[in-house]
């Protein structure tokens, strides 16, 4: 049995890769129950973790602003998960403890206690403050057996020598995505320039909204802001920021009808606030045969081949953005080209190769 653990379960890249892990233990008859941080407020099917049909137990923990606050609730939940997992006799007779993101270290703790095999799954690059990041990337350097990374680039980041053992999964595409959900071709206007991120200045919202500020006057281009915030959160964003040739939708049942309808996908976070440690809504772009625009750091450049499939562009060159975006527009011939090799170029992150890899971490 695996036991998997995660902390904040909502519509973001992390969780959607530990359900992507999950799907493939599944696939493979290997038994697994998820521990997850639950609010107590949420519906229990809340984020794409708890709509999976596995056994699970809940441990509280809850996000809150105050800096002190939070790390004392925190404290509080992982102490909540250690104690758990020691009272749950599946977490007691399993063979791996799975951890999701650097966050949950009463998991950690636990495998370690119990001699279990523990395998963390980081997508972060640094913590806040540096003192709690110092402090959770020591206890996971005593605690893991194997440190998986999803990027090149990410791992680089860390002192790698400190780690017992570690490797890169670039993370695959969930399939379903592919599965169509709705239409939206029908509501489709012009050429249409897609984003996925939440309402943070830092994942380049604001550089988004300056886009369609400079392209308002040419009725051939289309923006849709899709973003992973409740619905209140939404609601309010739109009053603030509406603007004709922009639409904003908040976390949908399924992205797919939205890369379908889409002609580019871009992602223009700010490369001195924020390092993408990977990409995923790039390449979901990709599996959809989409160009694609990102910034020229991270883990995004070993996703997107600048001039192929897409352009690599720091979203503080908004110039050269609008440049490229109408160069793909009145350029058919190009456009397809890079359509075709976005597509080609999809294939290195396939749930396929994803299973692949990572049956071999979890079946060990």
């Amino acid at each position: 049995m695996i036991i998997f653990a995660h902390l904040l379960n909502d519509a973001s890249g992390s969780p959607r890769v530990l359900k992507n892990v999950i799907e493939v233990a599944l696939k493979h008859q290997i038994n697994c129950k998820l521990f997850l941080g639950y609010g107590g407020k949420e519906r229990e099917s809340s984020g794409l973790l708890g709509q999976m049909t596995i056994p699970k137990k809940r441990y509280y923990y809850r996000f809150l602003s105050p800096l002190l606050t939070r790390l004392a609730l925190y404290s509080l939940s992982q102490l909540l998960l250690f104690c758990s997992m020691i009272m749950d006799k599946d977490a007691r007779h399993a063979r791996v403890v799975y951890v999701n993101t650097l966050l949950p270290v009463g998991a950690m703790l636990f495998g370690a206690l119990f001699r279990k095999r523990v395998v963390v799954h980081i997508h972060e690059l640094e913590l806040k403050p540096h003192a709690f990041h110092n402090l959770i990337l020591l206890i996971t350097r005593k605690c893991a057996d194997r440190a998986l990374f999803v990027s090149k680039a990410q791992a680089e980041t860390f002192d790698l020598s400190q780690f017992k053992s570690w490797g890169v999964i670039h993370n695959g595409y969930d399939p379903a995505i592919l599965e169509p959900a709705g239409d939206r071709e029908s509501i489709k206007q012009g050429f249409e320039v897609l984003m996925l991120a939440s309402l943070r200045d830092f994942k380049g919202v604001p550089a988004f909204l300056k886009l369609a500020d400079h392209l308002s006057e040419e009725p051939e281009f289309h923006f849709t802001l899709v973003a992973n915030e409740d619905p209140g959160v939404v609601a309010e964003f739109i009053e603030k920021y509406a603007r004709s040739n922009l639409s904003i939708v908040g976390r949908p049942n399924s992205t797919g009808p939205y890369y379908r309808a889409s002609d580019l996908v871009v992602n223009l976070s700010f490369p001195d606030q924020f390092i993408e440690t990977f990409g995923l809504t790039l390449v979901e772009a990709m599996a959809f045969g989409k160009p694609v625009i990102a910034p020229p750091i991270g883990g995004p450049t070993e996703i997107v081949d600048d001039g192929e499939n897409g352009f690599l562009i720091s979203s503080y060159e908004l110039d050269s953005i609008i440049a490229r975006i109408k160069e793909l527009q009145s350029d058919q011939a190009k456009y397809e080209r890079f359509a075709r090799s976005a597509k080609r170029n999809a294939k290195r992150f396939s749930p396929e190769a994803f299973a692949t890899a990572m049956l071999q971490e979890i079946s060990l």
